[in-house]
């Protein structure tokens, strides 16, 4: 019996860091090393029953968020065009997906103003974009807990409200 990649190219399976260290080798590319780069899913969304009761639209986006962030607790945010191109799956799986998340208080949406573009003016319509951080049972480890809680810190001096997830996550003692 030959393991063989899960992409169905019929090649040999290599474990994943061994595939990725390979082509950032060959200086294939960043795409050809992407292509090999896994992330961690928190055990706090096993241990805690999260990954037990998610629907399918959640898991989905939880899924997409982790691998978006690195596992490192950074915000992330996506240009919509550029979602569905990459992920492929509708607008309204999306936001139900991310509805449940904010609910489990496993993310947080804020909505952060652009800069006016290049040459525009003061009458032009202010643009906005959803950032998404992912807090609680859905940090990976210290460090993405530590970025998390500078972005709420952050939030706070700014006199910024924060939104519910984070209310709920501090009346847990998460």
């Amino acid at each position: 019996m030959t393991l063989l990649q899960e992409d169905g190219s019929r090649k040999p399976y290599r474990p994943p860091a061994e595939a990725y260290l390979k082509a950032q080798a060959n200086r294939r590319g960043k795409a050809a090393a992407e292509a090999h780069r896994y992330f961690k899913v928190s055990n706090a969304l096993w241990t805690r029953g999260h990954l037990q009761v998610l629907s399918g639209p959640a898991l989905v986006m939880l899924l997409i968020l982790l691998s978006e962030q690195g596992g490192e607790g950074k915000p992330v945010w996506f240009s919509t065009s550029v979602f569905d191109a990459r992920y492929g799956i509708s607008s309204r799986t999306r936001a139900a997906g991310v509805r449940e998340l904010v609910e489990r208080g496993l993310l947080v949406v804020e909505r952060a103003s652009l800069p006016t573009r290049p040459g525009g003016s003061a009458f032009d319509r202010q643009r906005y974009r959803d950032v998404y951080h992912l807090t609680g049972a859905a940090l990976v480890d210290d460090k993405a807990r530590a970025a998390s809680q500078a972005w709420k810190d952050s939030a706070k001096l700014a006199g910024a409200p924060l939104p519910r997830a984070d209310a709920i996550d501090e009346l847990l003692g998460r």
